[in-house]
């Protein structure tokens, strides 16, 4: 079974671009009617939608279109300007889609394309990257060269020292390494030679941190910052622009209302915004409105917003970052993306807790007590619908169908609303409140950090280095209290180890070889879906140990504790 990884939207919807009904604007964030999205990218009044599958749908003018992508093709990348997408292959191939005015697609013509098509610009060379600012776009090479073709204007967004439209690519820069840009952005960033942060455009509110308001940039200009090596990302909108580097830390420029800052003053260079210490590991723009995304996948929204459902909470504009709420949210890590005035916030495959639990639910192994004819384990219900297990078997074995009791079952492993009105008369009937409120991830980590309701022991061999242990004298074991049933969820060999347990003492040893504080943070890893370090932990040790525990224990999903291992590389070593 796979998962059904859940998105979000809110904002403008008068064109039906983010949600297929006629609401005109969708004030709080929604559950959309799309499942596991790979990509999503929303322009002014269109969005795309890339599945995990390669099926590729634009939303938009009242209207839906499925997409061809060629026979071949894996789309790695989408960009969005006001008016047009990018789309870029994993070898390099280029696509555009939308309105072509201005010479935005660098073809040396106006014309849209109203189905996906191969651009060619005749250079020569791999494209790595593509970006796109309100009217313009960008295209980085291999080589370093980068390339940039569009609307111009007064702001000099393309580069070029001009102000005349670009209808083909000109070379702006070399031994480029990154690019920034927004789908409302008058302004560009890039690094070059992995030390040297430059920047373009619009600079009327500050929003290219040159420290100054004098005047727009028509050519790539050095901009001061420390460590541009360490630079992330760059997302610019209208009047402001935002920086992530490794550390998880926020930087802004340009006018404080778009920047979330009390008052109508202006940031002319990058100063650091109060996450309140949260680490941050996404950020996004639209025209004023803007998304990060933390370590613990908690999304905040900050900035201002044209009208009461850019913001997707009640109010036009927040002095500092609020947290948003997402139902029913069931353990995936998150992905997001700001249009020009919609949002987006979707689960991606990085974390399988919702699948994990599913697949073990419907597999019948380890229940510690039954529902009807379905084993299900105690402390786990319990905890998630705050409810005792008597109470719970002597309602949904009077008053519901097994299939009903199924479907609530499924709800309460995996957080997946399949009928919602059969999850509703359930939770009304056992006096659950406000059920979709309630986070699978949330209930996860509060069992983490319930001691008492630990059912099981992991005994971990403690290796002494001080001296060498005589052969007669007894190993000795340091213990990790855990939940049984998590555990076997979530890796094989947990599986094959609890089938084989002590049954008197209730514990498993673990020969894996590998230190305590490195089972402590796979331990906690399989719980929260994070890889969370503290002060006494040394990185490199459990970063090196830990590249090979999820294919040691048999993770269901390698890929997860993968990616998060590749960013404490980057970020920490």
């Amino acid at each position: 079974m796979q998962t059904k990884k859940s998105a979000w939207g809110w904002g403008k919807n008068y064109e039906k671009m983010i949600l297929k009904d006629s609401t005109p604007k969708l004030v709080t964030p929604t559950l959309l009617d799309v499942q596991n999205i790979k990509l999503i990218c929303s322009r002014s009044d269109h969005t795309l939608f890339l599945f995990e599958d390669g099926k590729l749908i634009e939303r938009g003018k009242q209207t839906e279109i499925i997409h061809q992508i060629p026979e071949g093709v894996e789309i790695t990348q989408i960009v969005s300007s006001y008016y047009h997408f990018l789309l870029l292959g994993s070898k390099g191939e280029l696509f555009g889609l939308g309105d072509g005015g201005s010479g935005r697609f660098g073809t040396k013509s106006n014309t849209s394309l109203k189905s996906i098509t191969r651009l060619k610009h005749g250079v020569s060379g791999k494209i790595i990257s593509v970006q796109a600012g309100v009217m313009q776009s960008y295209f980085l090479y291999e080589n370093g060269d980068l390339y940039s073709s569009g609307y111009n204007s007064t702001e000099g967004k393309c580069g070029n020292n001009s102000t005349a439209t670009v209808m083909t690519p000109v070379c702006i820069e070399r031994n480029v390494n990154k690019v920034f840009c927004g789908p409302y952005g008058y302004t560009f960033f890039c690094v070059k030679d992995n030390k040297i942060l430059l920047g373009c455009g619009n600079n009327t509110k500050g929003q290219l941190a040159i420290d100054s308001m004098d005047k727009n940039q028509k050519k790539l200009v050095n901009i001061k910052f420390d460590s541009p090596e360490n630079i992330v990302d760059i997302r610019t909108g209208y009047s402001h622009s935002l920086l992530l580097d490794t550390f998880g830390q926020v930087f802004g420029s340009g006018e404080h209302k778009s920047l979330g800052i009390k008052g109508s003053g202006n940031y002319q260079k990058f100063e650091k915004l109060d996450f309140k210490n949260n680490f941050i590991t996404q950020i996004s723009c639209g025209c004023h409105q803007n998304l990060a995304l933390t370590t613990s996948q908690e999304v905040y929204v900050f900035g201002s917003g044209n009208n009461d459902s850019d913001l997707g909470i009640k109010g036009l504009s927040f002095t500092e970052p609020v947290k948003v709420k997402l139902d029913p949210l069931s353990c995936g890590s998150l992905n997001i993306h700001c249009g020009s005035f919609s949002t987006f916030v979707w689960e991606t495959d990085n974390l399988s807790m919702g699948n994990d639990l599913i697949e073990f639910y419907k597999s019948k192994k380890f229940g510690d007590c039954k529902i009807d004819i379905f084993p299900v384990n105690k402390i786990f219900i319990e905890k998630r619908t705050g409810k005792t297990i008597k109470e719970i078997q002597k309602y949904l074995e009077t008053q519901s169908t097994q299939d009903e009791i199924n479907i609530f079952l499924e709800w309460v492993y995996s957080g997946w609303v399949s009928k919602k009105s059969v999850i509703e008369t359930i939770c009304r009937g056992l006096g659950i409140e406000n059920y979709l409120q309630k986070s699978l991830k949330d209930d996860i980590l509060a069992l983490y950090k319930d001691e008492d309701s630990k059912d099981f022991t992991i005994l971990v061999k403690i290796d002494d280095d001080d001296y060498e242990e005589e052969e007669e004298e007894e190993e000795e074991f340091e213990e990790i209290p855990v939940h049984k049933f998590l555990l076997a969820a979530r890796c094989g060999l947990f599986r094959e180890m609890f089938q084989n347990v002590n049954t008197v003492s209730n514990s498993v040893k673990d020969f894996s070889g590998k230190s305590i504080d490195t089972i402590e943070v796979f331990i906690k890893y399989l719980y929260t879906g994070m890889i969370e370090l503290t002060a006494d932990n040394d990185p490199e040790e459990i970063v090196e140990e830990l590249a090979d525990a999820g294919e040691y224990y048999q993770l269901t999903n390698v890929s997860g504790i993968e990616s998060q291992l590749q960013l404490i590389k980057k970020n920490l070593l």
